[in-house]
């Protein structure tokens, strides 16, 4: 797909930049699975009630909801979660068709799924996500777990960067423990010659941990 065009009567700032078309694919998958699915789980941990996703994922579907077909409550809301993915991708292709001159021109401002049919059913689906899953007290005492979990591998790994300022960005320099550090964690310190680059490594590798790995070697650290 080309990058979006610019019309030769648009103001300077508006010819140096625009979005590339494909970036509004990717914001509305986003905006699709995550809005969902969020919703789906919530019922999956009983942060929200059958009846209340149930309402929620039929509007979204467009589809009247479930009666008695032998599904349990499971089974009907992944059916729903299913449907209710295929008719907003629907949703989205058919406003990006509608939007396509703007999209291409840099002209279009908004989002795919807020310009499309769907837009005031998936501000349903925020709404809720907002007042009554992101406050759940399940949700706030994961987010203070893994805020300290995070914590904890940052500062357990941060020695090791700082020992190799110290000793002129050579490895070999590390002492013992640094060294068992960058063994047990398989730490890539081959191309790290300066602070910034260091500081990238080390947010890098944090932010590539899955949740599970995370807390193993946040564990690791602290010796718990």
């Amino acid at each position: 797909m080309p990058a979006a065009r610019t019309p030769e009567s648009a103001q300077p700032a508006q010819r140096a930049w625009a979005r590339h078309p494909l970036v509004f694919l990717m914001e509305a998958a986003d905006d699709i699975t995550y809005n969902i699915v969020d919703i789906e789980d919530a019922f999956t941990t009983g942060e929200l009630g059958y009846d209340s996703v149930l309402a929620l994922l039929s509007r979204l579907a467009g589809v009247p909801r479930p009666t008695d077909s032998g599904m349990t409550e499971s089974e009907a809301i992944a059916m729903l979660r299913a449907r209710s993915i295929g008719t907003a991708i629907d949703a989205c292709v058919e406003t990006f068709i509608t939007h396509y001159d703007a999209i291409m021109e840099g002209r279009f401002a908004g989002d795919l799924v807020g310009a499309s049919p769907l837009a005031e059913a998936f501000g349903l689906l925020r709404e809720t996500a907002r007042s009554r899953i992101f406050t759940a007290p399940r949700k706030t005492e994961l987010e203070l777990s893994g805020r300290r979990i995070i914590a904890n591998v940052m500062s357990g790994i941060a020695p090791v960067y700082e020992e190799l300022a110290a000793a002129d960005w050579h490895p070999e320099g590390l002492s013992q423990h640094g060294q068992q550090l960058v063994r047990a964690l398989s730490l890539d310190l081959r191309d790290i010659k300066d602070p910034v680059a260091a500081l990238h490594a080390l947010a890098d590798f944090t932010s590539g941990m899955t949740d599970r790995y995370a807390l193993r070697i946040s564990r690791m650290l602290s010796g718990t």
